[in-house]
């Protein structure tokens, strides 16, 4: 399935989903810096009662109560979202990463990476994923 591409030539707009406040707050803050429009949810659930407008990259946490990351990623390419996914983890689990990249994912990144560095890999992530789908229009 062809990924989002950001719209009107801005950076992108991203969700991150964090049961960590401070982390997510972190997070955004980090992402508002890079040029990135972003909005912060502390559950799944929170994401996908919000889902209405969809963002270009959805940035998840692996654990998380109630519904994980990878339910989180199920559901969303069940409702058709074309979003990049971009996956954090307190534990870098090989099973894990494949099945995560296997669904679609781009990232699959340690937590313990600074919110800038998770900022810049996003940001990264988006231009790459627009770049690839500007080539496949043309060709």
């Amino acid at each position: 399935m062809p990924r989002r591409v950001p719209r009107g030539g801005r950076a992108g707009r991203v969700w991150v989903v964090d049961s960590d406040d401070r982390s997510r707050r972190s997070l955004l803050s980090a992402l508002e810096a890079e040029g990135l429009e972003s909005r912060g949810f502390s559950s799944a659930e929170d994401l996908l009662e919000n889902w209405r407008e969809a963002p270009d990259c959805v940035v998840t946490e692996v654990e998380l109560g109630g519904i994980d990351g990878l339910e989180l990623q199920r559901r969303l390419v069940e409702l058709g979202s074309r979003a990049t996914i971009v996956f954090l983890t307190r534990e870098a689990d090989v099973a894990t990463a494949v099945a995560a990249l296997r669904g679609g994912a781009v990232e699959f990144l340690e937590k313990f990476l600074t919110p800038e560095v998770v900022a810049r890999r996003v940001k990264k992530a988006l231009q790459s994923v627009s770049a690839d789908s500007a080539t496949a229009a043309r060709g």
